[in-house]
């Protein structure tokens, strides 16, 4: 019943919990852009509070889950994305003699979460409405719910500290997902093309062309190493199985390999808001 923005709520929460998984946060890119101040309030300054109560109650590991919005933001919520992303990176300079490991994990759009297009899809197909899409081009990363939650307990239990794990994705196109949707429900459908949204883009990045050197291949996943690192601390501290610098410049959803219509509809079958 608490809130991020309420210090003093979050301390007692987070007494006694030995893994904190900060993932409030306001999210609707339009939202976001017509009320900047409480997207800051939320995603920003209750980052900075999940930090400063952690440096009092001393779980074990803080983690905060990001967005590929944060990856070269284009508008406001990408940016409070990036900001926090910072954030706690930097709590690991900030901790003192506290054992308390702070990282962050970034991951791309989660198919069929609350108010993301394919409970719109559903809501607009059931009123006998056109289905609105951005563009038949745009692509997205794509992750269910429960492979998003398997990536951050599987990064949990291999932080070390100041990382950003980022899953390896496969991408959509915007009109591939259409079909799909209009295949599970068994006929075609009209579309109204609405363009692209103040501050969206038409391709996402999960990892971009400045943070590529700190970028290491680990086998399950990638990880982004704090710009802070040193040579020795790399040495020390951040020797993950399997180890290997990427050959790639840009983690894009335009490049990266494209779920078919047919494994679209497959993810599609199995959601909830189905």
């Amino acid at each position: 019943m608490g809130d991020v923005r309420d210090l003093q709520r979050l301390k007692l929460a987070m007494e006694g919990c030995e893994i904190v998984f900060h993932c409030a946060a306001l999210k609707m890119i339009p939202s976001c852009e017509y009320n900047p101040m409480e997207a800051i309030k939320t995603n920003i300054i209750g980052s900075q509070n999940v930090i400063e109560a952690s440096l009092e109650t001393v779980p074990e590991k803080v983690v905060a889950t990001s967005s590929d919005k944060a990856c070269a933001p284009l508008n406001l919520y990408g940016a409070t994305k990036l900001c926090m992303e910072r954030l706690v990176t930097a709590a690991n300079f900030i901790r003192g003699d506290r054992e308390t490991i702070y990282f962050c994990v970034r991951y791309g759009n989660v198919l069929g979460s609350a108010e993301s297009v394919i409970p719109v899809w559903k809501e607009q197909f059931e009123a006998g409405q056109p289905i609105t899409i951005t563009s038949d081009n745009m692509t997205r990363f794509s992750i269910t719910m429960d492979e998003a939650l398997d990536f951050i307990f599987a990064s949990a239990l291999s932080a070390k500290r100041g990382e950003i794990f980022v899953p390896k994705l496969r991408a959509y196109r915007m009109g591939d997902l259409a079909e799909a949707f209009e295949r599970l429900v068994g006929k075609p459908l009209n579309r109204t093309e609405i363009g692209l949204r103040p501050g969206e883009k038409e391709h996402e990045y999960l990892i971009n062309q400045h943070e590529v050197r700190n970028t290491f291949d680990i086998g399950r996943a990638y990880v982004v190493l704090p710009d802070q690192t040193t040579r020795e601390t790399f040495r020390l501290e951040y020797q993950f199985d399997h180890m290997k610098s990427v050959e790639w410049q840009l983690y894009s959803s335009e490049t990266a390999e494209k779920l078919t219509v047919e494994e679209l509809k497959a993810l599609l079958a199995q959601l909830e808001t189905i």
